[in-house]
């Protein structure tokens, strides 16, 4: 960890991963306050999972990257794409109109190259899209953009439709390895669950007709 900065926070039950593009709609007064500061390059946000209460510590920076509405109340829609991850230290909640933390950057731990868990995770990725949709240009092109990711856990993580803590655990793991290793065991077992349910179906559309 690096040594610690200020971050205006944006606590939702959302969880940003690096390199996500996410609409947000901005109601409340003081995150309506927020976002001028942010136009004006006066706060950075982070966004936080709030979920039952519990504040996770990992966040990652909503950088605001395009208005997409101003309304004449005062209410935004915004988009975001998520930057860097960092650790909460200490959280002001009375200085400002929003929460504003001391933060530590996070880092990927040093390690060797994973183009091997790579190359996995891309094919069974690829298993996966064609199960859903089938053959299609669509398929091509996200396939080609998983190729083209930086990092591909979290533009994986972005598409696969994980619940939230999946989406918390994966934006805490220190390694791209680790963060790799975790999806390929999690996108094998879709790929095997929905093998197994094609084979039902087909047996359901031969008129029922199951094997003794």
């Amino acid at each position: 960890m690096s040594v610690a900065e200020r971050l205006a926070l944006f606590p939702l039950e959302l969880v940003l991963l690096p390199g996500e593009r996410r609409p947000l709609h901005i109601f409340e007064p003081r995150y309506r306050l927020l976002v001028r500061r942010l136009l004006r390059q006066q706060e950075r946000m982070g966004i936080n999972l709030l979920l039952e209460g519990r504040l996770y510590p990992v966040g990652c920076v909503a950088e605001l990257e395009h208005v997409l509405r101003r309304y004449r109340d005062g209410r935004f829609d915004i988009l975001v794409v998520g930057q860097r991850r960092y650790q909460i230290r200490t959280v002001d909640e009375t200085s400002h109109p929003y929460w504003v933390a001391d933060v530590e950057w996070l880092e990927d731990e040093p390690e060797e190259g994973a183009s091997t868990l790579r190359r996995r995770c891309e094919y069974l990725y690829g298993e996966l899209l064609s199960l859903v949709r089938g053959t299609s240009p669509e398929v091509e092109y996200l396939l080609e953009e998983a190729r083209r990711a930086e990092q591909l856990s979290f533009y994986l993580g972005s598409q696969l439709g994980l619940e939230l803590l999946q989406r918390q655990r994966l934006l805490e793991l220190r390694s791209e390895r680790h963060r790799l290793q975790w999806l390929c065991r999690y996108v094998a077992q879709l790929v095997r669950r929905l093998r197994e349910m094609e084979a039902i179906l087909r047996r359901i559309r031969s008129n029922g007709h199951f094997p003794g």
